[in-house]
């Protein structure tokens, strides 16, 4: 591997959405990034920018196809000229939809996990066709945990009420978030 950081990149400055994007540039690329906020959602990225003039600078962001605008904007609003290139796209896959739906009837799953804003949108409309009642109905008694609140709040919108919300919001904050609850559910129970 070749050992390098950002510097490779002269004067351009990198800036990772979260820890797990930050820490995935470093691992595989060995690019450090310059700057990653508190917290993974583009709000705290724009209130915490460390780049204080953007005029005319040239802003690159990757990113899902489907994703917020927030962060382009603002950024533009800060003068700098901002590409936004589709790299990936969340796509719904029907394959299990029926066991799933009736796994969901019979109670047979504790927990459903929501990792982006896009995979509540895809998961509603597998299992209720975009049906905000029936997606309730089939939720009854079923945890529901966001990777955030931007997750959490698109969850909400579709008619699904995340009780878990990861401080973290990565998978592996989301996973330590449903241990955690599991684990004390599992305490107060014995």
């Amino acid at each position: 591997a070749i050992r390098k950081d950002s510097r490779l990149f002269g004067g351009t400055r990198i800036a990772a959405i979260g820890p797990a994007t930050a820490d995935a540039l470093q691992r595989r690329l060995n690019v450090r990034a310059d700057f990653v906020p508190t917290e993974a959602v583009a709000e705290a990225v724009v209130a915490q920018w460390p780049f204080p003039d953007m005029t005319d600078r040239r802003v690159l962001i990757p990113r899902a196809k489907e994703a917020r605008e927030l962060l382009p904007e603002k950024l533009r609003e800060m003068g700098a000229e901002v590409e936004v290139v589709p790299i990936y796209e969340t796509t719904l896959d029907n394959s299990d939809k029926e066991e799933v739906i009736e796994m969901l009837r019979n109670g047979e799953i504790d927990a459903v996990t929501l990792a982006s804003s896009s995979t509540a949108r895809n998961f509603a409309q597998a299992v209720s066709g975009g049906n905000r009642e029936r997606l309730q109905e089939l939720m009854k008694g079923v945890l529901v945990a966001a990777i955030g609140p931007i997750t959490a709040e698109t969850a909400r919108e579709l008619g699904m009420d995340p009780q878990l919300v990861s401080e973290e919001h990565t998978i592996p904050g989301l996973t330590a978030t449903l241990e955690t609850h599991f684990r004390v559910a599992n305490r107060e129970q014995t």
